[in-house]
């Protein structure tokens, strides 16, 4: 087959505030939606759209699947249960562009993060803010991009590139269906390529061992050590500072 589905999930409208007890960003109807939707797809691949990034949990920072952890594994297990053929979660928000994988014992989960197209960490992040500010975050985020450890995010195998942009930037998907594969491109400024990979589809799902599947869902090599988390935030802070 040749056939992919587009999921295109409302983060917002059912979202509970931040710090609920077991808070949920879907919603009963819409979970309802997805699990029939899913239960019913025939698709070769499906590309499911979320405002907000799954994989990278960044503990209280930001907005992210990982403020609602219940809700995240919720997810995985959908995807295990219905085996989803090929799913790649595609997002934006963090105003910078990654590569994501997770990895479980029923397969591997891609995420694609494309954001923005007019202001970005790397390019005068904060358009009403004063040149401290944007200073300091154009100086924070490179270096925080060396020193935090970014769980999922992956590196090039040839090079071992870290798969990030930090400049204005667009996502490409291209299937090639007869060498059953897709590539995925984070293009920047004049549509010129900054970040390509190329995956097989058979490699991509977390339902080839069912529900339990997924209970070590995690980064190639695990989660690291809370020392060098808080060593990374650290350095992130103040290391801007120290510049001037």
């Amino acid at each position: 087959g040749r056939s992919v589905l587009v999921i295109l999930l409302d983060m917002r409208y059912h979202k509970d505030p931040y710090g609920t007890t077991g808070g949920d960003f879907l919603g009963e109807e819409q979970w309802r939606w997805l699990n029939r939707t899913l239960a019913e797809s025939s698709a070769d691949a499906h590309l499911i759209v979320s405002s907000l990034q799954f994989l990278q949990p960044r503990q209280v920072i930001g907005e992210h699947w990982g403020r609602f952890p219940e809700a995240r594994v919720r997810m995985l297990k959908l995807l295990a249960h219905h085996n989803v053929s090929a799913p790649i979660i595609l997002s934006g928000d963090v105003h910078w562009a990654e590569l994501g994988m997770g990895y479980c014992a029923g397969g591997q989960l891609l995420e694609v993060t494309s954001s923005g197209m007019t202001h970005t960490w790397g390019d005068h992040p904060f358009p009403d803010s004063n040149i401290l500010a944007n200073y300091g975050a154009q100086t924070g985020m490179p270096i925080a991009q060396r020193v935090m450890p970014w769980r999922y995010q992956i590196r090039d195998a040839d090079t071992g590139t870290q798969q990030y942009y930090l400049g204005h930037n667009f996502g490409e998907i291209e299937f090639d269906w007869l060498a059953r594969q897709v590539s995925v491109s984070i293009l920047g400024d004049g549509g010129i390529v900054q970040l390509r990979q190329t995956f097989p589809l058979v490699h991509l799902g977390v339902g080839a061992a069912g529900i339990e599947g997924i209970a070590d869902f995690a980064p190639m090599g695990g989660d690291p050590e809370a020392w060098r988390v808080g060593l990374g935030m650290a350095t992130v802070a103040f290391l801007p500072m120290m510049l001037f």
